[in-house]
């Protein structure tokens, strides 16, 4: 690329704004769209700015008043952007939004449109952060949550992090009548749901089983599953895993133990 090609291309780069709200000038314009086609982070930022289609109207319509045009200035009817050959190049579908001439509202106009827009971005970061929270929850239990088998003899310890979490929670106990299944669920009441840790024994294996929390709606969610070995886990050996609910703790009705066959092993009520 030659150092003129370059610049170009860099400027290219700090159009996105001054496009989106309909700044440049056709020449230019057309130079951004084809610089656009190749260029993966401008059209993602024009994507979230076009996401402000509102407050860019509002503003549009404020500079063109305050500048005294007119729809029939701008060569084109409210909300209809110029056809190719009236001075402009045919937008992708994608990315079409009205074209007016330039607003002679200076640098600040531009300024606080991108300003409000990365406001815009952090607001749909925070919000796809708190989305994301119950899922990274299960993710983390699902990396932590392997069995930890308690039996005094070679099989170890839980790691800390799962027996902190059944440490640190609100203990209910539920045992099976006429098997030797006994389970004491943990709730950790969290910004984004329950953390779930349940303590495990009595049960036969080979099999796969999960812990399911039913909601006072009827409904039911997965806290986590895991595979029970051969052997089992028979008297004097406790397994804990740990999970997480999006319902709150005053949400939960009471807690089952299954297969995954939909055989229920134990139910613990709250």
């Amino acid at each position: 690329m030659t150092s003129l090609a370059h610049h170009q291309d860099h400027h290219d780069h700090h159009d996105v704004g001054a496009y989106a709200i309909g700044a440049l000038d056709p020449e230019d314009a057309a130079r951004f769209e084809e610089h656009l086609a190749d260029c993966v982070s401008c059209s993602a930022e024009l994507d979230e700015l076009l996401g402000l289609a509102p407050l860019l109207d509002e503003y549009t319509d404020t500079g063109r008043t305050a500048a005294g045009a007119s729809p029939r200035a701008t060569g084109c009817r409210d909300g209809e952007a110029l056809r190719p050959g009236a001075g402009a190049t045919a937008r992708p579908a994608a990315l079409a939004v009205p074209y007016v001439q330039p607003v002679r509202a200076g640098e600040a106009l531009l300024a606080s449109v991108l300003a409000r827009a990365a406001a815009e971005r952090r607001r749909r970061a925070r919000r796809r952060l708190a989305l994301a929270l119950p899922a990274a929850a299960v993710l983390v239990a699902a990396a932590l949550g392997g069995a930890a088998l308690l039996t005094g003899g070679d099989r170890g310890t839980p790691p800390d992090p799962i027996r902190a979490a059944y440490d640190a929670g609100e203990k209910h106990h539920g045992s099976a009548p006429g098997s030797d299944v006994d389970a004491t669920v943990s709730l950790t009441e969290k910004r984004w749901g329950t953390e779930i840790a349940v303590r495990l024994t009595g049960v036969t294996g080979p099999r796969s089983c999960g812990l399911i929390a039913v909601g006072r709606d009827g409904g039911e969610q997965t806290v986590t599953t895991w595979a029970v070995p051969d052997t089992g886990y028979g008297p004097g050996k406790e397994v804990y895993y740990v999970g997480g609910s999006a319902y709150g703790p005053a949400d939960i009705d009471h807690f089952e133990v299954r297969t995954l066959d939909g055989q229920r092993l134990v139910t613990v009520d709250k």
